[in-house]
């Protein structure tokens, strides 16, 4: 069989210690993937380390093949499963090469771990294969909400040193078999994998073409070869199994789509089905199982010693290739089931408390919050479960104390969705048992910078303004007409903006300046780009269509994560800039006298502070739309790190 894994141990793109996209530092050459090389690289932005792989620029020529990638780099990173690799992102190197950033797996490829029992000559046992297959379908259930898979192999499944079991290579393996340039690049290997339909080029491709992709991995497992054409007898290898297993395997290898099982839960359902009755038979295998995998909740029974096997009997029909036999398992072999705990009392757990010592205490008096309660409260600081989604994007995994860091620097805030990867619960930050009281305090925390830091400004403001009056004074006495001064006074142009009120005098109109929100970024929520409420009007984007479009690993320079502007930034921007609005509304008043409030949504790209799309939620005429779209993208934001963020902002209008 071809090896996918070349004999180089050095990568050709990059060295130990060299650094891609000022962020990540390479730490080594992880081997050679389906297409480009696979590094382990120190994420110094995340503290954590990632594997990041290398598509050559001959790959990613032309761009609709980039738009493509981008297009399923976004959906794979709303992948969020146990059992799926979490794929946090891309980015471009000045060559035109794409990198794309994903979880790092401490452990081995299923592909090495059939090597070695084909080297061997063991096989897998129906409980082991039984349970193995059985996670691959957990993950896909949850991926088939989204997309197929394509281009499932032993060589895209991770299986860590916990015994996890992971499904990689979402974010390209649509791409191996829809584009030329990358198909004749596929190994014959993982082409053996392909369904029917999709060695054929056929359009209409569905879930079931994973359903066969598993059939063959199934396949592999019992006999540790491939299935022939006209020849997919597990038990031809394996006397040892039942015949169920053969209908089984044939009903996921159809060549007709339409005859294989109807969703990766029925075949799961047979699968377990079969190796319940063979237990409850005590049916010896003719196997050795040394590959411990995460058992969890799917499989509840303990796997037991099976007793020794019979003579065996010469099989009706020999197989093409001779049946494995039992070896005593390797201790190299063997991967852990478990892991230990660490206890509570850490450096890392030192280092977070010393990190949320900086939060006042009269904050928390006032909520009857102690954060020594908060902290202890929350549990092992190590334990990496932790995923979280930004902008559209899935981080982590993060230990405990990683994100209760993020929370006390306001990188993370209580609309950003957090998920407990060992349980599966997914809520909102503030809905999370775990860190709900923690967020409340680094919300009360976050308030009071806000407030202190607009006291600042005002105090300084008012200082300003006292050596203008004093100016003013200086200017009367030295002789400045009164009438001249008066008429200025009086004037000052058509409009008079005092505080948070801007007043037509002309026409006695009233603005008052209202407050602004944050809103979830998740770029999942705005699938399909449809305008909500007014829209942007012609010319412009909408928001939802804005934010709807892939993004990158958004801004690299800056330090401290992703970090989008607070609800306090967005209201003194709009408090001083927003008046570039009141012309259309003036306009609008004229049309629509019963005008009472203008709301709008609009986002902001991370690396301008610039409006890339507006919607305005209250409606209104066409112009008005158009005028305010372009009205608010004249209106600039700081920048900050996260690719983009959105925002909301309303205005009362009265006379």
């Amino acid at each position: 069989m071809e090896s996918l894994q070349g004999p180089s141990q050095q990568g050709k793109i990059f060295l130990p210690g060299d650094t891609i996209a000022e962020r990540f530092v390479v730490e080594k050459f992880m081997g050679v993937e389906i297409i480009g090389e696979s590094y382990l690289a120190k994420d110094e932005k995340g503290s954590r380390e990632v594997s990041i792989t290398i598509i050559p620029q001959q790959f990613v020529k032309g761009v609709s093949i980039i738009e493509k990638i981008k297009s399923e780099i976004k959906t794979a990173s709303g992948l969020l499963h146990k059992n799926v690799l979490t794929c946090y992102g891309m980015g471009t190197l000045s060559n035109g090469s794409i990198y794309i950033v994903t979880e790092y797996v401490e452990g081995q490829k299923l592909y090495s771990v059939l090597q070695k029992r084909r080297e061997s000559n063991k096989a897998f046992s129906l409980r082991g294969a039984s349970n193995l297959i059985v996670h691959l379908c957990n993950g896909l259930e949850e991926a088939h909400k989204f997309r197929i898979h394509g281009s499932l192999s032993p060589f895209s499944v991770r299986i860590s040193s916990t015994g996890r079991v992971k499904i990689a290579d979402f974010p390209l393996s649509r791409l191996y078999y829809m584009f030329p340039v990358m198909k004749k690049e596929i190994p014959q290997y993982v082409q053996r994998f392909w369904a029917p339909e999709i060695v054929k080029g056929s359009s209409l491709v569905t879930e079931r073409a994973d359903i066969y992709s598993l059939g063959v991995v199934l396949f592999e497992l019992l006999t540790s070869t491939l299935p022939e054409e006209g020849n997919t007898s597990i038990t031809a290898y394996r006397e040892d199994l039942p015949s169920t297993i053969d209908e089984i395997v044939s009903c996921c290898l159809n060549s007709d789509p339409a005859e294989r099982w109807n969703s990766v839960t029925a075949l799961k359902t047979a699968i377990l089905k079969v190796t319940e009755e063979c237990e409850q038979k005590e049916m010896p295998q003719d196997t050795d199982d040394n590959l411990l995998l995460d058992l969890e909740i799917d499989i509840q029974k303990p796997m037991a010693a099976p007793p020794p096997p019979p003579p065996k009997k010469a099989p009706p029909h020999p197989p093409k290739k001779p049946p494995v036999s039992a070896t005593p398992a390797r201790a190299e072999d063997k991967i852990p089931a478990v892991t230990i705990p660490i206890e509570i009392e850490t450096e890392g757990a030192k280092e977070v408390k010393e990190e949320v010592s900086d939060f006042r205490d009269e904050g928390a008096d006032k909520k009857g919050l102690d954060l020594n309660e908060i902290i202890s409260s929350i549990g092992d600081m190590e334990a990496e479960k932790w995923m979280i989604t930004k902008d559209g994007l899935d981080h982590g995994p993060f230990r405990t104390r990683e994100v209760v860091q993020m929370i006390v620097r306001w990188e993370v805030e209580g609309h950003h969705m957090i998920q407990n990867i060992e349980t599966g619960i997914r809520v909102k930050l503030r809905e999370s048992e775990d860190f709900k009281a923690l967020v409340e305090r680094a919300k009360i925390e976050k308030q009071r910078k806000e407030e202190l830091e607009a006291l600042a400004k005002s105090e300084k403001a008012e200082k300003r303004s006292g050596v203008a009056k004093i100016f003013i004074v200086l200017a009367v006495v030295g002789g400045i007409s009164a009438s001249v001064g008066l008429y200025f006074v009086t004037r000052a142009a058509v409009h008079h903006f005092t505080g948070a009120r801007e007043v037509n005098l002309e026409e006695g109109v009233k603005i008052d300046i209202g407050k602004g929100g944050i809103l979830d970024s998740d770029s999942r929520k705005y699938r399909g780009g449809r305008r909500k409420g007014g829209g942007s009007g012609p010319g412009g984007m909408s928001y939802e269509e804005y934010m709807a479009k892939g993004v990158e690993m958004g801004d690299l320079g800056h330090d401290g994560g992703q970090v989008q502007l607070s609800q306090g930034q967005i209201n003194a921007v709009m408090s001083s800039q927003g008046k570039k609005l009141y012309p259309c509304i003036y306009a609008e008043l004229k049309k629509n006298p019963s005008l009472s409030r203008v709301s709008l949504k609009f986002a902001i790209e991370g690396k301008t502070g610039e409006v890339m799309g507006v919607t305005v939620t209250s409606g209104g005429s066409s112009e008005f739309q158009s005028c305010i779209s372009s009205k608010m993208k004249s209106i600039k934001f700081p920048t900050f790190s996260a690719p983009r963020m959105g925002a909301s902002f309303y205005f009362d209008v009265g006379r």
